[in-house]
């Protein structure tokens, strides 16, 4: 049973709650710390993927692109001054687009593929899958759509010129192509105004046939009107038929105007709904003033674009100059309603006229009705074979143009070469040094972002401070970790004896003093060491805080209470049985399982044989009796427990002994695990000393920013003796 006469001490406040941790303000020095923590983890990923990066652009296939310049321009035929039959492009952004999409389309395509044979090319296709020396439409079909993915067509900002790109892994090949797109897309250009101008001369042969034997047919009843009314041509002397006469003519020349008038406006109307719109027409191009205006508005837009990029958008310069250019604009339309107008009032005076030169013929054919009907319907034969010939005379020439023209070698496309395309010197894709630089940028971010993300999700103990601001408890200081290379081939125990003024000895010996002077009337003699899970550093500590409370003259016991994974025994070289488990099951005596460690003049007690529950006896009287033994026999009494999270020997122990150390290994044991540890030594009324972190490695705790930082590494490790 535990003495109620013992002294009492300190149990440790209440741990706080998480939602009462306040979180520590994160400063430059502390993303400079978290940086230098993490370097290695940075370097490596930095390396990693620099290294992944020129592997890969090693690997890849280089590829090269080719451009073609086109410049898109309305040419017409100006040749033995004939007209064009088939009017040109007109210029504007929807033409632009419409003949980039023509420069992709797959049936462009389709006729390269052809005129260079790229079924055989791999970067196209696998080779020809032929059916009777035909190619299959499927292979055609992925050809085209191989060959569609490498081609980059667009407009150069805002000018009338288009860039024909094409990629392939063969510099030479990608120029080829590129030149070879334009020449088709030329070639296609020129073929479609022929098709358009051979359909338009047919439609004109078969239309003059047929006036032509309207003519003859209208000449003939004249002629046959004439015998057999006996009015015979040159005969007809009056004044009022010679006038008539006249009027006929005049009328019909008149007819033949409005008709033209007529012409020319429809046309107007018909470009005005039409894509080109009225700037298109004949009569709008053919002005001199619109031409001097459109000139004196690419001079403005010329200087727009030299002047945006040096002065920006709002500069005085460019403000007037775009006002400039739109009243150039206005005057342009303006000019061109003008002319609309003229065409409109042209047929209206034609209109007049010939309504005028009708009502005059009226009149006089009302003066020779009477005596004259014969005349009058020898006149409107006459005028009927009259108009058809005119008619017939207009068709013939525009038969003639349209035959003239029906020639390959003199139509013009409405596009030229600008630019050839020429073989790359360098690959377009990879750009290495770029990438490899973006690759050291990012893969930097990406391990720095790795390294913040791991110190967040880094739920271990770094410090004293952290661990007083997270449980509530005392902290007792730190253990830095023995070096790795002298831990292979000596003992911590050995290590201790020979460096008992090193950094591991004095952190030891600052444990004892931490635990002693809050009682310096009488310290606490019984204390147990445990911690949250195995591996903690716990035994370790436990003997070297006896092996140094033994050299400063204390007769020391040290008790190995874990018996179900004891180390004592192995640590010390001494025999695991008999031990404490004999002694509390009245096999044996104290006397009988007590050992000495002769190097330190400790005394031991293993922890003995397994038994199936130690919970049991560590709770039994036997056990309460032999700490009584103990404390009239010996200055400390040091209890290695097992872990808490483990077994309930720890939570059955804390409520005998006088003081608990509770070990935490520094920054590998979690917090929550921690914890929940201490709450349960809690509930059982364990009093605490305080925690103590175990396993430092000073030279990464001297990367931190906190008060204990730095302890027994830097200019204080000069101070030790190792």
């Amino acid at each position: 049973m535990q003495n109620d006469n013992k002294p009492k001490y300190a149990n440790g406040g209440a741990l706080p709650s998480s939602s009462s941790m306040t979180a520590k303000d994160v400063g430059l020095a502390d993303i400079i710390a978290i940086i230098r923590r993490r370097m290695t983890l940075v370097m490596a990923v930095i390396l990693g993927i620099t290294l992944l990066t020129g592997v890969i652009l090693f690997l890849v296939t280089p590829r090269y692109t080719a451009e073609t310049l086109l410049m898109i321009e309305s040419r017409s035929i100006n040749i033995a001054n004939l007209r064009n039959v088939v009017s040109g492009l007109s210029i504007n952004a929807e033409t632009i687009e419409g003949e980039i999409e023509v420069l992709r389309s797959r049936a462009l395509a389709e006729k390269v593929i052809d005129s260079l044979n790229l079924y055989n090319d791999h970067e196209f296709g696998d080779g020809p899958a032929s059916t009777n020396g035909e190619i299959d439409e499927r292979l055609r079909s992925n050809v085209i759509n191989a060959f569609q993915k490498k081609l980059d067509v667009s407009q150069k900002g805002r000018s009338r010129v288009i860039s024909v790109a094409f990629t392939s892994e063969d510099p030479l090949k990608a120029a080829k192509i590129a030149n070879k797109i334009a020449d088709v897309y030329l070639i296609e250009q020129m073929e479609a105004k022929y098709d358009a101008t051979r359909r338009v001369a047919e439609w004109l042969s078969h239309r003059v046939a047929s006036l032509r034997q309207k003519v003859e047919e209208s000449e003939a009843a004249v002629e046959r009107f004439r015998q057999k009314t006996g009015l015979l041509q040159g005969k007809e002397t009056s004044l009022t038929s010679q006038q008539l006469t006249e009027l006929n003519a005049q009328l019909i020349l008149a007819k033949a105007a409005r008709a033209e008038a007529e012409a020319r406006y429809k046309q107007t109307r018909r470009l005005h709904n039409a894509e080109g719109g009225i700037e298109s027409s004949g009569e709008v191009l053919g002005s001199m003033l619109i031409q001097n205006l459109r000139k004196q508005e690419a001079d403005i837009q010329r200087k727009l674009a030299e002047l945006r990029t040096e002065y920006g958008e709002r500069h005085p310069k460019m403000i007037n100059l775009r006002a400039e250019a739109r009243s150039l604009k206005n005057k342009i339309k303006s000019e061109i309603a003008k002319i609309a107008k003229g065409l409109e009032n042209e047929v209206a005076i034609a209109r007049a006229r010939e309504l005028s030169l009708k009502k005059s013929i009226d009149a006089l054919n009302k003066q020779i009705a009477a005596s004259s009907d014969d005349m009058i319907q020898l006149h409107a034969l006459e005028r009927e074979a009259e108009a058809n010939r005119t008619l017939l005379k207009t068709l013939l020439s525009r038969m003639k143009e349209a035959s003239n023209q029906d020639d390959k070698n003199i139509q013009l496309a409405d596009a030229r070469i600008v630019s050839k395309a020429k073989m790359p010197g360098r690959p377009s894709f990879p750009k290495k040094l770029p990438i490899i630089v973006l690759a050291i940028i990012g893969s930097a971010i990406i391990g720095l972002l790795l390294a913040f993300l791991f110190e967040y999700l880094d739920q271990g103990f770094r410090s004293g401070d952290e661990i007083e601001q997270f449980t509530g408890m005392t902290s007792l200081g730190f253990v830095p970790l023995i070096n790795k290379a002298k831990k292979k081939i000596i003992s911590p125990k050995s290590y201790l004896m020979e460096h008992p003024k090193s950094a591991f000895g004095e952190s030891i010996n600052t444990l004892r003093w931490s635990i002693n002077l809050p009682y310096p009337d009488r310290p606490p003699q019984i204390i147990l060491f445990t911690s949250t899970q195995p591996k903690e550093g716990k035994t370790t500590v436990a003997m070297g805080l006896a092996i140094m409370s033994s050299r400063a003259g204390k007769r020391v016991v040290l008790i190995d209470a874990d018996c179900r994974m004891p180390r004592v025994d192995k640590e010390l070289g001494l025999q695991t049985t008999p031990g404490l488990t004999e002694v509390l099951s009245a096999e044996l005596t104290f006397q009988e399982v007590i050992q000495r460690d002769a190097d330190t003049n400790i005394d031991i007690i293993t922890a003995g044989k397994i038994v199936p529950d130690p919970g049991d006896i560590l709770a039994s009287k036997q056990m309460d009796d032999l700490l009584e033994y103990l404390r009239e026999r010996y200055d400390v009494i040091i209890i290695d427990s097992p872990p808490v999270m483990v077994a309930s020997d720890a939570m059955i122990l804390s409520k005998k002994v006088d003081t608990s150390v509770f070990i935490v290994r520094w920054s590998d044991t979690k917090r929550e695990a921690v914890r929940n540890a201490l709450k349960k030594l809690k509930a059982s009324g364990a009093a605490f000393a305080g925690v103590l972190l175990t396993l430092v490695d000073v030279e990464k705790h001297s990367l931190y920013n906190y008060g204990d930082s730095g302890y027994y590494s830097g200019r204080l490790k000069n101070y030790y003796a190792e």
